[in-house]
C-alpha cells in the first residue's frame, strides 16, 4: 500500500466532498461552524489513524523534510520579525510586532493526491473559521513587545525545542 492509497478512498472522498459543498456553501461571518469544524476533525482522526499504522515505513521521509521545511520557514520569519522589531524599537516602548507563519494559499503540488477540488478542500482547511488551529498560522503567533520577554529571543524555545526529556518531541528527528 502506498501513501496515495491510505489518503485515498470512497469513504474519505465522499466526507472531503461534503466538507467542499459545505464550505462552499457558507460564507456568512455570523456562521458559528460548529458542524463544519467536526467534519474537519473526522477528517483529520480518519488520516491520522491510517498515516501512523504505516509511518514508519512510509511517511518517515517526508515528514522529516516537511519538518525541515517548516523549520527553515519558522526561522526565516523569526529572524525577520527580529529585524523589523529592532529597526523600530527606537520610535518608543509600545513597539510591538506580531509574525505568522502560514501555508501557501496554493495546493502543493507535490501532495500525493493530486485532482478536481483539492484546491477547494485546501481553501478549506486553511479558513480559520473552520479550522481554530490554523488562526494564527503552522505555529503560535511570535509576539516581540517592549518588555520583551528573553524566551523570544530564542528560536528552539519559540518551536519548543528546548525542553530536555521526557517532553512532547522526544524521539522525532
Amino acid at each position: 500500500m502506498n501513501i496515495k492509497d491510505l489518503l485515498q478512498d470512497d469513504a474519505l472522498k465522499a466526507l472531503e466532498d461534503q466538507i467542499i459543498m459545505s464550505f462552499e456553501g457558507l460564507w456568512s461571518k455570523d456562521h458559528d461552524y460548529t458542524e463544519e469544524r467536526s467534519l474537519l476533525q473526522v477528517r483529520k482522526n480518519i488520516i491520522n489513524q491510517r498515516v501512523l499504522k504505516h509511518e514508519q515505513v512510509m511517511m518517515l521521509p517526508d515528514i522529516i523534510a516537511f519538518n525541515d521545511a517548516m523549520r527553515e520557514a519558522l526561522r526565516e520569519m523569526f529572524d525577520k520579525a527580529h529585524a523589523v522589531y529592532e529597526a523600530n524599537k527606537g520610535f518608543g516602548e509600545d513597539v510591538e510586532v506580531e509574525a505568522c507563519c502560514y501555508l501557501s494559499n496554493d495546493y502543493p503540488a507535490l501532495h500525493p493526491v493530486q485532482g478536481e477540488n483539492r484546491q477547494d478542500l485546501w481553501n478549506a482547511l486553511q479558513d480559520s473559521g473552520w479550522n481554530l488551529l490554523y488562526e494564527g498560522g503552522v505555529a503560535f503567533p511570535l509576539q516581540l513587545r517592549g518588555n520583551d520577554d528573553p524566551d523570544s529571543n530564542d528560536f528552539d524555545e519559540f518551536i519548543g525545542m528546548n525542553c530536555p526529556p521526557p517532553n512532547w518531541n522526544e524521539g522525532l528527528d
